[in-house]
């Protein structure tokens, strides 16, 4: 196993956390909330719940029938952020366990800012069509996105490692330095 950076064992933390808030924040009926004269309701990228649903038929959560083009595009956006935080996940950990190469990192670098661009995409959308008050889903949504940005900027500083010129041997790391001497002849 390749001996990695303390930003890289930081960013791969982030990205582990942000993939589980964006697949809790996608699945989740709670993107907004309000309450109403029948109770509270809640509704989220899939579902619409509310208490007066329950009363009338015993179910409290319906799948949406029809979708607006926001919804649709915030449900797109989302799913490929989460798929891009797996690629991005399944990525780090074949760089941490067997191919130290600065192309994959920068790959790396690359897709977490392209994972965080669809998250807020998807957050965007799916504001721009709200008119009640954004619930907790919404914000781990939000802050998944956050993440991922965070993480990028932190594997950075591990893809100037490798260009610098990382070495394995035998288990351990080690970083060559280059030093310069000048001649200096005085008359």
């Amino acid at each position: 196993m390749f001996i990695v950076s303390v930003y890289f064992k930081v960013a791969f933390a982030l990205i582990c956390v942000g993939l589980v808030f964006e697949v809790i924040g996608f699945a989740s009926p709670y993107w907004a909330s309000w309450e109403s004269s029948y109770g509270d309701a809640n509704t989220g990228l899939w579902q619409h719940c509310s208490d007066h649903f329950k009363r009338s038929s015993g179910d409290r959560c319906y799948k949406y029938r029809n979708i607006s083009t926001a919804v649709g595009a915030a449900r797109a956006f989302s799913a490929i952020a989460v798929i891009l935080f797996v690629v991005l996940l399944i990525l780090l950990l074949i760089y941490w366990c067997q191919c130290p190469r600065s192309d994959l990192i920068l790959a790396c670098i690359i897709i977490s800012f392209i994972t965080a661009a669809c998250a807020f995409i998807g957050v965007i959308c799916w504001a721009s069509k709200s008119d009640s008050s954004l619930s907790w889903a919404f914000y781990l949504c939000v802050i998944a996105g956050i993440l991922a940005v965070i993480a990028g900027i932190l594997l950075i500083p591990e893809r100037r490692i490798i260009v610098i010129g990382r070495t394995t041997t035998g288990g351990s790391s080690t970083v060559r330095t280059v030093t310069t001497t000048r001649t200096v002849t005085v008359r």
